[in-house]
């Protein structure tokens, strides 16, 4: 079972940054259940406290050596990377004293389990590890050292390696200001369902085959490369021994077309896949289209049949269905004319209290309820609806016509290039065959004869590597997709909450390319998650693929959602710890005060740590984080205690001493929540 942190106290000591209060006490935080406020304007070290909590639990090393990847690749490394030396020295380049007697510990639990660690801050070096109150040997070199701690921290958390423990702190828990993508990255967003709902040693094992499909491949690669080197030097060969100049000539005419040939049939496969995948997607999505637009023409009729029935309640069935029938569809119903003239001259009837039977002004009716007038308002709505739903079908109609007819075209062109790659092999050899041998040009050839036995190999070993992957992932792939419903109804759940745009998470396949060469007999479909949201001016809602979809703040929103769905479901309710920085960054002040609201909701379940960094730029957020302006003086004090306050914890910088008082302002009437 997937075990996350729960984070339990914090002290941070000898280190200049943080001098404390009083001074020389450092920072010493206990964390309770629910918020943690880290407030501080710029450069006060927001963001190192975050850091040590990172580093406090990974050490010397990440994904990669800069740290987290903006985004990552198919596959995952093996093992942990060594930082580079400018990333170590993160928190000693930010001190004087080089951070030289600085520690950072940090306590956490793991379900019944607790864990408490302490690094030096100069170079990340493991100091202690304490496990349920024993002590973990930490005998040997440096690296051997941090393996037992990376052992003991992947087993606490129940994940399959400590390339997983990295990818989960970075992509789910710790919501850093550079965001990188849970559900925008799709290689992340696979590495992290895999590492959550697989079973540890499938989950394990899955990265494994992943990197021998890609070294595979990269292996037959760099064969191709040295098998084309020494197809150039045996013409050169046979060039220099045979002096049969026109022969020569030919094969390297024939080989650059073949070469040519060959790298535009690889890219064809390619787009063929491309295509395919962008035909099913274009398709699912004309379906869509056909079946708003069906639901919006629906709408519209019904308004228009309930307006005939409220005005003209005596009016008998028949004659409304033949009447609503033509104001619908602009069809007659008697004899199934178009009467789209009619349509126009009935609806201009109805829309003023006329009958449209006899064209009667409303004052001269009997048989009508006269209050009830006819909704135009909402029939035009409907009406626009029905428009836009009908344009998105069709452009969706039309795109599919296009890449039904691109597919045809580069099928043929496949075709064709097939069989002129089999006639320029077989005049190669007819030339080959024509040439005089020699002892060099024979060197040659049992190299190339090598050199392919060797690529072959790889090809058959890329090959095995693909299968195995393609059924262990179909083998496990319930083991997501059960997850399913419970990700959906969170992430529904949330962005309401979050967003003003009703937004919904749905389940696609994704198509990793563990190749370069991206064929379509190397893809695998896994499952995935993309969102859907409303747009201002398109029906329904709209799938949003790329982070340039949708806005900075409704990307970073949407992310949230899935972030903290990932969390609920993985963890099955069980207490965990997540940590954003600054989420006003890119806020309105209305949508603050929803993220704050949310955020809250989140502090509040089980036993669950939120902390949460603000430079103080909007006290609505910080207010609604805390469900609203304080009762009373009471309900201040037990904010502060939930508050590391680095305007009084940190080290001054020239913008605190300056506007210290104001700044102190800002922050007491964010936690009452009284408008300055």
């Amino acid at each position: 079972m997937i075990r996350l942190p729960v984070l339990k106290h914090l002290t941070i000591s000898d280190y200049g940054l943080f001098p404390g209060q009083p001074e020389g006490s450092g920072l010493d935080h206990e964390f309770q259940s629910g918020l943690t406020l880290i407030a501080g304007i710029n450069g006060l070290g927001k963001t190192t406290i975050l850091t040590s909590i990172l580093r406090a639990l990974t050490g010397p090393v990440d994904v990669t050596g800069e740290g987290a990847p903006h985004a990552l690749g198919v596959s995952v490394p093996e093992n942990p990377v060594a930082l580079r030396p400018k990333q170590i020295a993160f928190f000693a380049q930010r001190v004087a004293d080089g951070a030289q007697a600085a520690l950072v510990v940090l306590s956490a639990t793991f379900g019944d389990q607790s864990l408490r660690v302490t690094r030096r801050l100069a170079d990340l070096s493991l100091v202690e590890c304490v496990i349920d109150g024993v002590a973990l040997p930490l005998a040997g070199a440096r690296a051997e050292r941090e393996a037992s701690f990376q052992t003991a921290l992947t087993e606490l958390m129940g994940l399959g390696s400590f390339i997983d423990v990295l990818l989960i702190m970075h992509h789910v828990l710790l919501f850093h200001e550079d965001r990188p993508g849970a559900l925008w990255d799709q290689n992340a967003q696979r590495q992290v369902l895999r590492a959550l709902f697989l079973e540890k040693d499938d989950a394990t094992r899955v990265a494994q085959l992943e990197r021998l499909v890609q070294s595979a491949d990269s292996q037959a690669r760099n064969i191709q490369t040295r098998i084309t080197a020494t197809e150039r030097d045996l013409r050169e060969a046979r060039k220099r021994e045979a002096g049969s100049e026109g022969v020569i000539a030919q094969l390297e005419a024939e080989q650059k077309l073949l070469d040519a040939e060959l790298v535009e049939a690889a890219r064809l496969d390619s787009v063929l896949a491309d295509l395919e995948t962008e035909r099913q997607t274009v398709r699912l999505e004309h379906e869509k289209a056909k079946h708003e637009r069906e639901e919006a023409t629906g709408a519209v009729e019904r308004l228009k049949y309930t307006a005939l029935l409220n005005l003209y309640p005596t009016m008998d069935d028949a004659a409304r269905l033949v009447v609503a029938r033509i104001m619908t569809q602009a069809k007659c119903l008697v004899c199934d004319a178009d009467a789209e003239e009619k349509r126009k001259e009935l609806e201009a009837l109805v829309e003023g209290g006329c009958c449209p039977a006899c064209g009667a002004e409303p004052e001269k009716q009997e048989r009508i309820i006269p209050q009830h007038k006819f909704e135009q308002a909402k029939l035009d709505q409907a009406r626009r609806q029905a428009e836009l739903a009908r344009k998105e079908e069709e452009a969706k109609a039309a795109r599919l016509r296009v890449i039904a007819d691109t597919y045809v075209q580069t099928i043929a062109k496949v075709g064709d290039l097939r069989r002129s790659i089999a006639d320029r092999k077989a005049r190669d050899q007819r030339l080959r065959a024509s040439l005089p041998r020699s002892t060099t040009s024979d060197q040659f050839e049992k190299a190339l004869v090598t050199l392919r036995g060797q690529q072959l190999e790889w090809r058959t070993k890329l090959g095995e590597h693909l299968l195995e992957l393609r059924t262990l992932l179909s083998e496990k792939e319930e083991l997501v997709t059960s997850r399913s419903a419970e990700l959906m109804e969170s992430f529904v759940e949330l962005t309401n909450a979050l967003l003003a745009e009703k937004a919904c998470l749905v389940q696609v396949t994704a198509e990793p390319r563990y190749t370069q060469a991206g064929r379509a007999e190397d893809r695998l479909r896994v499952p995935a998650f993309q969102a859907d949201m409303a747009a201002a001016n398109r029906p329904g809602l709209v799938r949003r693929i790329d982070p340039s979809d949708v806005s900075e703040s409704q990307r970073e929103l949407i992310d949230l959602a899935f972030r903290l769905s990932l969390v609920r479901v993985a963890t099955q309710g069980a207490p965990s710890t997540f940590i954003m920085e600054t989420p006003e960054a890119s806020l309105d002040g209305l949508a603050m005060e929803r993220v704050g609201a949310a955020l809250a909701k989140f502090a509040q379940s089980s036993d669950n740590r939120l902390i949460v960094t603000s430079n103080l730029s909007n006290a609505g957020l910080i207010t609604s984080l805390f469900n609203g302006p304080a009762k009373d003086d009471a309900e201040v004090v037990a904010r502060r205690g939930r508050l590391i306050n680095l305007l009084q914890l940190a080290a001054p910088n020239r913008a605190l001493d300056r506007d210290r008082a104001k700044y102190e302002q800002l922050l007491d009437h964010a936690l009452t929540g009284d408008q300055p």
